[in-house]
C-alpha cells in the first residue's frame, strides 16, 4: 500500500478474497448468496445516501484515515472487485494478480498498479473503467426501455434512496452480465455513457432476460413493465438463480421506497416468492414485509393491515408448514436456521395458527412438561408474552432472573417488549435502567420500541433519560446509537420534525447520525 489512499483495496481485496477461498473449498455453502444479500446490500445501502463517499478519497495526513475507513471501504471494496474479477473472469483476474504481487512483492503498490497489470492480463480498458467506481461517490440505477422494433434501450443516472437526482449527473463505465432464458451462461455488454442499446437483447421474445447477472455488478436496474413480467413468472417457477432472485426483490424495493417505482409493482415481485425454499431468499422475504408492517404499526384495525397479513401467510405458511416445529431426523444445520426464522416472522405477523402452537409449547415448558429447543425459545417467548399478557410477562421474567446463562437472558429480555400493557411496558422500560446490566439495556429499549404500543413510549423514554445515558455510555457510545436507531424509525411527518427538535440539542455522534438521517430522507 504506497500510501493511506490505497487502504481499501487492502481491506476491500481482503474481504472478497476471504469469501473466495470458501466458495472454492465449500462451494455447497453458497457463499456467493450470502455475499449478495450481506456485503453487497449493505454497501448498495450506504452507497444510496447523500452523507455516502467515494472508495478511494485522497488522504493527506495518516490521522484523516479514520474519518473514510468504514464499511464503504470494506464492503463497497470487495463488491468491486468481485464485479471486476467477474467481468474478467477468475482466471484472467488472478493472471493479472500474478504479476502485480511478483513486480510490487516487498515494496509497496497503489490503486493504479493493479488496475494497469489487470489491463495487461485481460485487454481491456480497465483503467478508465474502475476510476469512476473508486473515485466517484454512489452507483447508478439503469432505467430499461421497450423500443417498438424490440429493441431495448438502458439510460443510467445515480440512485439515490430518498429518490432525488445528483445535480452533478454522473455516469459509470458499466459492466452488464446479461443471462438469458435457456442458457447457463451469462455475457457481458458495457454501457459508457448517459444511454445505449442492449445488441444482445429483444422484448419481442416471450422469453425471461436478466440483467446484472447473479447480481455481479454495483447497480441497480429499474426494467420495462413487459421485461418485468417475464422475471416475475421466473421467479414463480424457479428458472432464476438465488442471486438473481435476490437481486430482484432489492432492487425493486429500493426503487420503490425511493418513489421510482409503484409500491404495487414492488409488491406483484414479493407475491412470485410464495413457493420459495431458499434460507437467505426467505431472510429477504421476512425483511421485506418486517418493513412493510412498520407502515401499518398504527393501523392494525385496517383493512390494509388483514390485507398485510394474509400476503404475509401466502408466503411464508406454506414453507412454515414445511419445516414444522420439531428437526427431522438427518436435516441440515440450515433447515433448522429456517425453521427458527419462519416462525419467529409468523409470530411477528400474528399467524394465529403459529401463535396458538407456539403459546402452548411455552406453557408445556415451563410447567416441565416438554423442552424447547434454545432455536424456538425466543418466539416462543414473544408470543407467550404477547397473548397471556402478565401471566406470559412475569413467566419471562422468572426465567431472566434464574437464569446464568448470557444467553437465556438475551432471549427473555426482546421477548419482554411484546406485553400488549402499556403500563407494563412502561415498568418495564425503568427496570431496565435500574436493574439490567448497563451493556443491556439497549435490549430492552429496542424490545419495547418494536411494539406498536410502545414505540412512542420509548421514545418519550429515550428524550427524557438521554442526559443520563450519555453520562453513563458517553457521547460517542454505539449504545446509545443503537437506542436512537430503534426508537426514531417512525414514518409520519409530525415524528420527523419531533426527531428533528431533539436533535438540535445534541453534539457528537448521535447529531451526525442523525443528521445523515435527515440528509438521506
Amino acid at each position: 500500500m504506497d500510501w493511506w489512499t490505497h487502504l481499501w483495496l487492502n481491506e476491500g481485496f481482503a474481504t472478497w478474497a476471504a469469501d473466495l477461498a470458501v466458495d472454492t473449498l465449500f462451494p455447497e455453502w453458497k457463499v456467493w448468496v450470502q455475499f449478495v444479500f450481506t456485503t453487497l446490500s449493505q454497501a448498495l445501502h450506504l452507497d444510496a445516501l447523500h452523507s455516502s463517499h467515494a472508495i478511494e478519497v485522497e488522504i493527506n495526513d495518516a490521522t484523516e484515515v479514520n474519518e473514510i475507513f468504514d464499511a464503504i471501504s470494506y464492503l463497497k471494496g470487495a463488491s468491486v472487485i468481485r464485479m471486476l474479477a467477474n467481468y474478467l473472469t477468475v482466471d484472467v483476474f488472478k493472471q493479472g494478480l500474478i504479476t502485480y504481487l511478483k513486480e510490487f512483492s516487498y515494496s509497496n503498490a497503489a490503486t493504479g498498479d493493479l488496475w494497469q497489470h489487470l489491463e495487461t492480463a485481460s485487454g481491456k480498458p480497465i483503467k478508465d473503467l474502475m476510476s469512476n467506481w473508486t473515485k466517484q461517490v454512489g452507483y447508478p440505477v439503469l432505467e430499461i426501455s421497450d423500443l417498438e422494433n424490440g429493441e431495448v434501450q438502458v439510460s443510467q443516472g445515480r440512485f439515490l434512496s430518498n429518490g432525488t437526482e445528483d445535480a452533478s449527473k454522473p455516469t459509470w463505465i458499466v459492466p452488464i452480465g446479461v443471462l438469458n432464458a435457456g442458457s447457463s451462461e451469462s455475457y457481458y455488454e458495457l454501457l459508457d455513457g448517459t444511454s445505449g442499446l442492449l445488441s444482445g437483447v429483444n422484448t419481442n421474445s416471450s422469453e425471461w432476460t436478466k440483467l446484472n447477472a447473479y447480481q455481479s455488478g454495483i447497480f441497480r436496474v429499474k426494467y420495462s413493465d413487459s421485461m418485468a413480467s417475464k422475471l416475475i413468472t421466473a421467479i414463480g417457477k424457479s428458472e432464476l438463480g438465488p442471486e438473481d432472485r435476490l437481486s430482484l426483490l432489492s432492487d425493486n424495493f429500493a426503487l420503490a421506497r425511493a418513489s421510482r417505482l409503484s409500491t404495487a409493482k414492488a409488491l406483484e415481485v414479493l407475491k412470485a416468492f410464495n413457493q420459495e425454499t431458499e434460507y437467505t431468499c426467505i431472510l429477504s422475504i421476512c425483511a421485506c414485509l418486517t418493513e412493510l408492517s412498520r407502515l401499518f404499526a398504527q393501523k392494525t384495525d385496517s383493512e390494509e393491515y388483514r390485507g398485510f397479513k394474509r400476503l404475509a401467510e401466502q408466503l411464508l405458511g406454506p414453507i412454515g408448514k414445511a419445516v414444522g416445529w420439531d428437526a427431522k431426523p438427518g436435516e441440515s444445520h440450515i433447515q433448522s436456521l429456517l425453521r427458527s426464522q419462519v416462525i419467529g416472522s409468523l409470530i411477528e405477523f400474528e399467524h394465529d395458527e403459529t401463535m396458538t402452537e407456539a403459546v402452548a409449547r411455552f406453557k408445556s415448558f415451563v410447567s416441565g412438561e416438554a423442552e424447547l429447543i434454545p432455536d424456538l425459545r425466543l418466539p416462543c417467548y414473544f408470543a407467550a408474552v404477547e397473548v397471556l399478557g402478565k401471566e406470559g410477562y412475569d413467566a419471562v421474567m422468572k426465567i431472566y432472573k434464574e437464569s446464568d446463562l448470557n444467553e437465556e437472558m438475551v432471549r427473555c429480555m426482546r421477548a419482554l417488549g411484546a406485553i400488549p400493557d402499556v403500563t407494563v411496558l412502561e415498568e418495564t422500560l425503568q427496570w431496565a435502567l435500574a436493574e439490567v446490566k448497563a451493556q443491556d439495556i439497549f435490549i430492552v429499549v429496542n424490545s419495547v420500541a418494536k411494539n406498536r404500543r410502545g414505540k412512542d413510549l420509548a421514545w418519550e423514554f429515550l428524550q427524557k433519560e438521554w442526559e443520563n445515558l450519555v453520562e453513563r455510555f458517553g457521547k460517542g457510545s454505539h449504545l446509545n446509537t443503537r437506542m436512537m436507531t430503534s426508537c426514531t424509525e417512525f414514518s409520519s411527518e409530525e415524528k420527523a420534525v419531533s426527531t428533528c427538535s431533539f436533535a438540535f440539542h445534541l453534539d457528537g455522534v448521535i447529531l451526525r447520525f442523525l443528521s445523515a438521517c435527515f440528509l438521506n430522507a
